[in-house]
């Protein structure tokens, strides 16, 4: 199913409840629930429909164990901050290999994998948040796929990240290292995919719809009605657009 055409059947959903609504005289949060789920499940049905998937096997919907960067250097090592991670922080953010390198070369992952903010960021989120193609490049490649899932503060990825800024080339990056990043979630238990809805980048949300389309289903019925509603604020589903 195309991007496009999955936005239609999420609205003929959404518009079929509503007339649902509307001929019964009830309002939507009267209605109870069927789903057989308590309302956390996928809610599409009487509870005898199958879903292609179920929850529990569909990758989107597996339990990650969130894995936050050790030490936190602000905190932890004050001394060693100031002497290694300030500086690496400004070679990440000012796309500096060079300087990156000299600092990177002693430490090897241990210092890749610490954070090196306030907010809990590892060098990598700080290289995908500026957007440093090859700064990125350089780090991954002395990282191990493992390292790439670590969480900042808010619980994101580097990946989401990159959802967040739009930046594909990073994502593709990314995701050649640990294909398993597009569906780990980020803060308030967002999927990548939605992420890029609610920021409006229309590429970032056909490269990670392709991705997702398998899983589709797998989601809650109210995320798919939040994707579809994020990409009508960020005016990504209209007769311009070409999603």
């Amino acid at each position: 199913m195309g991007f496009r055409a999955w936005l239609r059947q999420v609205l003929r959903t959404i518009q079929e409840k509503v007339d649902h609504f509307l001929g019964r005289g009830v309002r939507p949060e009267d209605e109870p629930n069927i789903s057989g789920d308590n309302g956390t499940g996928t809610g599409t049905g009487s509870g005898n429909e199958e879903s292609p998937q179920s929850p529990k096997s569909c990758i989107c919907q597996r339990p990650w164990v969130p894995r936050q960067p050790s030490p936190h250097l602000p905190e932890t090592n004050k001394e060693f901050y100031v002497e290694q991670g300030v500086p690496l922080y400004r070679a990440t953010l000012n796309g500096d290999r060079e300087k990156l390198q000299q600092i990177l070369n002693p430490y090897g992952r241990t210092l890749l994998c610490s954070s090196i903010t306030g907010a809990r960021e590892t060098a990598l989120h700080v290289a995908v948040e500026a957007r440093q193609v090859a700064v990125v490049k350089e780090l991954v490649g002395r990282m191990e796929s493992g390292d790439l899932e670590l969480q900042d503060g808010r619980g994101n990825t580097a990946f989401c990240v990159a959802a967040a800024t739009g930046s594909v080339n990073i994502a593709k990056i990314l995701m050649d290292e640990n294909a398993d990043l597009a569906f780990i979630r980020g803060a308030e238990n967002r999927t990548p995919l939605y992420i890029a809805a609610v920021c409006g980048y229309p590429e970032m949300l056909r490269f990670l719809y392709k991705k997702f389309e398998p899983h589709i289903p797998c989601l809650h019925e109210e995320e798919q009605r939040g994707i579809f509603f994020a990409c009508i604020r960020a005016g990504l589903f209209g007769k311009h657009n070409t999603l």
